[in-house]
């Protein structure tokens, strides 16, 4: 029994783990959905080779999150094997012991899975953790990452969109600030070439824009102010 305790102790770890990088990469602008595939397929050691590995590798938090779940995902394989091999090697041959054990290793993951995969505690355990990050760290704070600084002042950065709903790329910036959107990532990239004002953009895409420092501030409290782009520390 002891073994089995110590099978879904792990598990709930893990579980928890994967939810605290899913918020993480959440709060900087990853979709819920790809945030939580993605650190699962982290944890699991399963990789993540779709288009959406591209939102991972060029953001330095969420490579950073990634790689130390890989790390914590392999030592914990290791400490389930482990204690698997232990607990089979310690009981005697007759087949109630053997029965016995394999009871109580389906009922610790059963148990796990009920509770920690239930709606409620999910939602219940993601919003605790939303709400701890967004008071402890800069995460969901800041409003656009600068990726490349050029003459006079002239700045490409990306500005993480909260929509509650999709909306028209012509409807993106207003007339006062002079920005221009290069690029919008998501689940896949639009480039320059596919831009339209009738393209949507959808909930928790990120725009590539360039523009000066002072352009790209104003854009930030823009939508700051604006209530369709009011962010959502909640889980979904």
């Amino acid at each position: 029994m002891e073994a089995a305790f110590t099978v879904m102790v792990i598990f709930t770890i893990s579980t928890i783990l994967v939810r605290i990088a899913s918020t993480i990469m959440r709060l900087t602008g990853l979709p819920d959905n790809v945030a939580r595939f993605q650190s699962l397929s982290a944890m699991t050691g399963t990789g993540f080779t779709t288009r959406e590995s591209e939102l991972i590798v060029n953001y330095p938090i969420r490579r950073r999150v990634l790689m130390t779940l890989m790390i914590i995902g392999n030592i914990g394989l290791v400490s389930v094997v482990s204690t698997f091999v232990v607990a089979f090697s310690e009981i005697g041959p007759e087949r109630a012991s053997v029965v016995q054990q394999v009871f109580w290793f389906t009922a610790a993951l059963a148990v796990n899975f009920l509770v920690i995969v239930n709606p409620v505690v999910d939602g219940l355990l993601c919003r605790f953790l939303s709400w701890v990050f967004v008071r402890t760290t800069n995460l969901g704070k800041r409003r656009f990452v600068r990726l490349l600084s050029l003459e006079d002042d002239m700045t490409i950065a990306e500005h993480h969109l909260r929509l509650r709903h999709s909306i028209m790329i012509g409807d993106l910036i207003p007339e006062h600030i002079d920005l221009s959107v290069i690029m919008i990532r998501g689940a896949e990239t639009k480039h320059p070439s596919h831009l339209g004002d009738e393209m949507e953009i959808e909930p928790f895409e990120t725009a590539i824009c360039f523009g000066k420092e002072d352009m790209h501030r104003s854009f930030a409290e823009w939508l700051e102010k604006q209530s369709v782009f009011t962010m959502r520390v909640d889980a979904d």
